[in-house]
Order: structure tokens, then sequence, then C-alpha cells
């Protein structure tokens, strides 16, 4: 019989094929755990909202203040302007757009018209491809900037015994769009990443009831690792 890891109830040894551990399938002491989704959209201000359980190592008014200080780092780093600009650059190329299209049929070509059919074409395309650009470099510095917050943290909190990760996972998502009523329709896959803020009081041993980041994808790529932790 192969032997079972006691913290996730998988099998270890040479023979065993492992996967890596997700955040749903780590069970641990919710007065010792807490897992904070980040929160994701353009119009996103709050980053990072706890639940709070009705027991933890740290006092609710303690952790509101840690939650409000990394929603701080990264709305610094991720300006509100930077998400709603690029939306707002692409409605207003596409009125533009739609606008000097029908001047230019009501005005037989005229060059007003179609300087505003070109500037609205301009806005569109610049706040599509240019708002990707500029989102990914900013969602970047964002997450540079909250993992230098997280290791502060870790340092303040170090004798109290109180850990801050960033855990990242990715998968795949269905996604369906309907065009022209039910007569067409497209679908497919695509790839999402979801990251997790996780607040722990470590073990007596100094060990982590949820393994690090760089311990999990180690597990992941090395199936017979050990489960250090």
């Amino acid at each position: 019989a192969q032997a079972m890891n006691p913290q996730y109830g998988a099998p270890v040894g040479p023979s065993a094929t492992m996967r890596m551990p997700v955040m749903g399938q780590i069970v641990a002491d919710p007065s010792r755990v807490l897992y904070v989704p980040m929160q994701q959209g353009a119009f996103t201000r709050r980053w990072f909202e706890p639940v709070f359980p009705a027991s933890f190592a740290l006092e609710p008014r303690e952790l509101v203040a840690l939650v409000e200080e990394v929603n701080g780092v990264v709305g610094d780093a991720l300006p509100a302007w930077q998400g709603r600009l690029p939306i707002a650059m692409v409605i207003s190329g596409f009125l533009l757009f739609g606008i000097g299209g029908f001047a230019m049929v009501a005005t037989m070509g005229n060059p007003l018209a179609l300087a505003e059919l070109g500037f609205g074409f301009a806005l569109f395309a610049c706040g599509g491809f240019g708002g990707v650009c500029l989102l990914a470099r900013a969602s970047e510095r964002a997450l540079s900037a909250l993992k230098r917050k997280l290791s502060e943290l870790n340092a303040r909190y170090a004798q109290r015994g109180i850990d801050f990760q960033l855990h990242e996972s990715r998968q795949l998502e269905y996604y369906h769009t309907n065009h022209g009523g039910a007569n067409y329709r497209s679908e497919g896959v695509h790839m999402a990443t979801r990251y997790t803020l996780v607040i722990q009081a470590l073990q007596t041993s100094g060990q982590h009831w949820v393994p690090a980041p760089d311990v999990l994808a180690q597990q992941a790529f090395w199936p017979s690792a050990p489960f250090a932790v």
C-alpha cells in the first residue's frame, strides 16, 4: 500500500502520481488560515475583501488595517484611470466612427466627415490594443509592488508567527457568445489567472499550514519530492 500524505490525503513515494494541490484542496483550521481572493475588473478599487472567521490569530481591527495597506499599495500601482481610460476610448471611438459614417453618406464625402470617421477608428483601435498593453504593464507593476509589500509584512510579523503569501492559480474557463440571436454561436476556452492572498498563523514548529507558492510549484514539477512546508 502507498503511504498517504496526512495534509493533502494524496499518495507519496516513487510510484505515486501527484497533482499540484490547489487552494480548495488544502484544508486547514479556519482560525489559522485566511483565504482572501483578489478581485479583478476595470472598476475594482478594493482588491481584497476579507470575510472574517469567528476567531483568528489577528484581531479584526488589525486585520482590516493590514488589508487596507495591501489595497493601498495595489491601488497606487494600478490607478483607476488606467482601467477606465481604454474603455472610454473604445466607446468614444465607436460612436465617432458611426457618426462619421452617417455624415459621410449625408454629405456625399465631406472632408470633415471623413476626418471624423478616421479619428473615430483611430480612437477605437488605440483604446482596444493600447489598453491591453497599458493594463498588462500596470498589472505587472501592481503585482511586483504587492509582493514587496507582503515581504515587508512577513518581516514585521515574523516574531508573531504570521505569514503572508500571494498564491497564483490558472485554469481553463469556458465561454460562449451568441451572434445574431441563436443562429450563430461561438464558443471556446481561455486561460484565466486568479490570485489569492493567504494569511496564516504558522504552526508551533514554524511550518506552514498552506505551503508557500514556490513549494507548491516544486511539488507540481517533481511529483516524488517530499511535502516540505
